[in-house]
């Protein structure tokens, strides 16, 4: 039944209304609202002809009144179609047309499927409806029914006319972003809505897939080769769920040249020193990191172009002297080595000093200044070229034709002696060039190379100038040292400082050096310096000051010279405080940790929420948080994670003290033919991340795959895989979303590896766990040292030609097995008799082809007798396998 409202005039109390003779239609009820208007409540026989009816209204006292035509009987309404006629999960605000016939304005539409939500109906024509839904992300898969209801009730359903498909993929990046050429590399592809299965494709030619491995439904790692011919430029990442529907990253990976080193320069270098290393080869990219071997500290790297970067490194003054492997790691993880292509010579340090040794000088305008080159050295030096820079609108040459007098310690020919102002070669201020070089003999130890006068004419604003040495390979202006028989190095150098009118200069001594950022190339950053006396917690001067690109800063601490501790924390770093420096100084140098997203002063599960709040997120987005950028390359992303990950639990100023557990830890291999399988299982309560690296010998081993274990497999995780070098990868392992840490036991990393060789080690190094219970209670555990022999297994068992043969007295005989069995060697003369039986027990899987494995024969028989020369037979027995072979023994 439905209720017909029925206006007009003089409607009476008691009024009866009725639909034309034949219509078909049934007033069950009419009510008078007032005198113009009536409320029928009627029914329509399914018989009904669709047609329009007079409807008539009859007064008590039998008056009436006929409204032609004004009741109209439509059909049934149908559906025929809907389009689009699918869905995915999570889509908000979806129209969705449906098609049929009958619709009347008002109709209304809906869907068996909880899942979905109607927001409204629009009505088209008799014809079209548009529905707009909400799909939720929990929406039910697959098809369901639609159903559209017309004013007064009458409905129509079509069955299955409308399903619910999986959310769709989105590709939204790629770590890293590019590859060499000629690399092989593990790319982890982030985005949305990743299914278990699928797959990965690159646009264009010369990319290679040969692994995906699905992490979660935001992330996959993705195993692939470049080949050294694919074409170099951006390629789109296309990702295909395993229900077909996919997406595609536009440019988001490229390729670049292959990786390759070609030269160093300078090659060498003295401990203590620290020096700009300038690395020539091919495809360098942004980010490219460097490694020089034990004892030197790579402090930056500036990339220039695709075949050049420039590295900043630091010689400890305890590196051993020798020749080290260099490396470049570029972020797609392609590496390249240079082997021996640095060189630590000698100790070797050149100074700017006063007669008495100081460098740093006090004097006053009108002072004339003895200074001396000094050079301190284990090496035997027959060569010194020392190009030095100062101010000459505060010093003056005293001679400037010949401006320095040649020392005692070389006692060799001055090649170059001046003093210029040279503006052309971009070096402010005035310069000094000396270069003497000894073609007869060398000298070690410690002398004056040469010396020179300064006259003092004016006072600088800051109070105090600087002669330093100078290390500008683009104009040839190289401080350097020539070792005999051995080339050139870059040595140690120290500056020497001048103060100007007082021992304590107006506003206080100066102090200046470098701030290294961790992760970063760039160490431009505000950073707030604390001066404090030795022990006190209260600062004295508090200063901000922009540090360049290098990191480099200079500030005049408004304090007078003397002993402090010195403080420097920048946003996002931890505080590192330097204890009792000596002030003025030009070497006040600062290595700052990164992980203190919230500027408290240590890295805890705080800011492992604030990092994750914001990960994935860009400049300009409005969850990004500069804090946790790190590395400062306007995204919150894995390398961040990495670097906050390896700080958990350090504390400014200190770290905290770290606990060795094993935590019944074990590594378990399972092997088919030369595929190795290795797992790291554990039972650790309250894991929250894990760090490890596994170390190989490249040449023996190839690692194919490394990934979360079991246990995580559930679990929403962040990880990220880096190769230090070859044959050695970091790995980095965290659960995000959750306040408290994993209690379950089981496989936490899984690796894959080919063997190249019979057999191979692999260990697991610098372990570390973090375990989490509460909020903000958890600590860092350290893992001992794990190690595992991998053995290749043949896939079937064999008798390899004993060596050497013939032989005299003894020999080895190699052989193979395919599975564990009961080995025994039987020996025999040609005439069948038994001479001789190795029992070698029972054996595991393996190759047993060299001397530590093969079975050896002395040449004797059971009785502990030489044998006589002739050809014998050898039989191995293994389990049901009988094999023979021949041997000759000649004496």
């Amino acid at each position: 039944m439905m209720s017909v409202a029925i206006s007009g005039s003089n409607f009476v109390e008691g009024a009866d209304v009725e639909f034309e003779s034949g219509s078909g239609i049934a007033v069950h009820s009419a009510t008078v609202d007032s005198s113009s208007r009536i409320t029928a409540l009627i029914s329509i026989s399914p018989s009904s002809t669709i047609k329009a009816w007079d409807v008539i209204v009859t007064n008590p006292g039998n008056v009436q009144a006929t409204g032609d035509d004004l009741f109209e009987v439509i059909g049934t309404p149908s559906i025929t179609s809907l389009s689009p006629s699918s869905g995915n999960r999570g889509m908000p605000s979806y129209d969705v047309t449906i098609n049929g016939s009958n619709f009347v304005d008002g109709a209304t539409a809906s869907f068996d499927n909880t899942g979905i939500t109607v927001n409204s109906t629009t009505f088209v024509n008799s014809s079209k409806i548009i529905a707009n839904i909400d799909i939720s992300s929990s929406a039910t898969l697959g098809a369901c029914d639609v159903t559209v209801t017309n004013p007064g009730g009458v409905s129509t359903t079509k069955e299955d006319a409308f399903t619910v498909l999986r959310a769709a993929p989105k590709v939204l990046s790629a770590n890293p972003s590019s590859g060499s050429k000629g690399s092989t590399l593990d790319i982890q592809i982030s985005g949305e809505n990743f299914q278990s299965g699928a797959s990965v494709t690159f646009s264009g030619i010369g990319i290679t897939v040969n692994t995906v491995s699905f992490i979660n439904s935001q992330n996959l790692l993705v195993n692939i080769t470049i080949a050294s011919n694919a074409p170099s430029g951006l390629r789109n990442v296309t990702v295909t769920n395993p229900d077909t529907q996919s997406d595609t990253g536009i440019g988001i990976f490229s390729v670049g040249s292959e990786l390759t080193i070609t030269s160093l320069s300078p090659s060498s270098a003295s401990p203590g020193s620290t020096l700009d290393v300038t690395i020539t080869g091919t495809g360098f990219q942004p980010n490219t990191t460097a490694s020089f071997g034990s004892g030197i500290t790579v402090n930056s790297i500036s990339y220039i172009s695709s075949t050049q970067i420039k590295a900043n490194i630091t010689v400890s003054p305890s590196a051993s002297q020798g020749a080290r492997d260099v490396t470049v790691i570029n972020p797609a993880g392609a590496t390249a080595t240079l082997y021996d292509g640095f060189l630590v010579s000698g100790t070797a340090t050149l100074s700017v000093q006063d007669a008495n040794g100081n460098s740093t000088i006090y004097a006053s305008v009108g002072d004339t200044i003895n200074l001396n080159l000094y050079l301190q050295t284990s090496l035997n030096i027959n060569g010194v070229a020392a190009y030095l820079t100062y101010d000459m609108s505060i010093l003056q040459i005293v001679d400037p034709t010949s401006p320095f007098d040649q020392g005692n310690f070389l006692g060799g020919t001055v090649l170059d002696n001046d003093t210029h102002g040279d503006p052309g070669n971009g070096i402010s201020g005035g310069q000094l060039d000396y270069v003497e070089v000894n073609y007869s003999s060398s000298s070690t130890g410690g002398g004056v190379v040469a010396t020179f006068q300064l006259e003092v004419i004016d006072t600088p604003p800051s109070g105090y100038t600087t002669i330093s040495f100078d290390f500008d390979e683009a104009n040839g202006r190289v401080t350097a040292l020539s070792v005999s028989g051995e080339g050139t190095l870059t040595p140690a150098t120290v500056d020497g400082v001048i103060y100007i009118g007082a021992e304590v200069p107006p506003g206080g001594v100066s102090i200046s050096g470098k701030v290294n950022l961790q992760g970063r190339t760039d160490h431009s950053a505000q950073v707030t310096i604390e001066v404090r006396n030795p022990g006190e917690i209260t600062p004295l001067v508090r200063r901000v000051v922009n540090t360049s690109s290098d990191g480099s800063y200079s500030l005049n601490l408004g304090v007078g010279a003397g002993t402090y501790d010195i403080s420097a924390k920048a946003e996002g770093f931890l505080r590192q405080t330097l204890q009792n420096v000596t002030v003025p100084s030009t070497s006040v140098n600062f290595s700052l940790l990164a992980g203190d997203c919230d500027g408290d002063n240590d890295v805890d599960l705080e800011d492992f929420n604030i990092l994750a709040a914001s990960f994935g997120s860009v400049q300009g987005d409005p969850n990004y948080n500069s804090s946790c950028d790190f590395n400062g390359n306007g995204a919150v992303d894995l390398p961040d994670f990495a670097l906050l990950a390896g700080n958990f639990l350090q504390t400014g100023d200190a770290a905290p003290e770290r606990v060795i557990d094993d935590f019944n830890m074990r590594l378990s291999s399972r092997t088919a033919g030369d595929e190795t399988e290795i797992s790291l299982e554990g039972d650790v309560p309250s894991l929250y991340a894990y760090a490890v690296q596994v170390e190989f010998d490249p040449r023996k081993v190839q690692m194919q795959n490394i990934e979360p274990g079991r246990a995580l497999s559930d679990e929403k995780v962040l990880y990220r895989v880096k190769l230090e070098r070859p044959g050695l990868a970091t790995v980095l392992v965290s659960l995000i979303g959750r306040r408290e840490g994993l209690n379950e036991a089981g496989e936490l990393l899984k690796v894959r590896f080919k063997l190249n060789d019979t057999h191979a080690a692999v260990k697991l190094l610098n372990g570390a766990l973090i375990t989490v219970k509460e909020l903000n209670e958890g600590k860092t555990v350290m893992l001992p040292e794990m190690s595992l022999t991998l053995h290749a297994v043949p896939t079937m068992t064999s008798l390899g030609q004993n060596y050497p043969n013939p032989f005299n007295p003894e020999t080895w005989i190699p052989f193979r097995l395919a599975e564990r069995a009961e080995v025994k060697i039987r020996i025999f003369d040609l005439s069948g008799r038994p001479v001789r039986v190795l029992d070698l027990g029972t054996l595991e899987p393996g190759y047993y082809d060299d001397r530590s494995r093969a079975a050896r024969w002395d040449g004797r028989n059971e009785l502990g007798e030489r044998v006589t020369s002739g050809v014998y037979i050898y039989q191995l027995l293994a389990g049901d396998k009988s094999l023979i072979r021949r041997m000759v023994i000649l004496k």
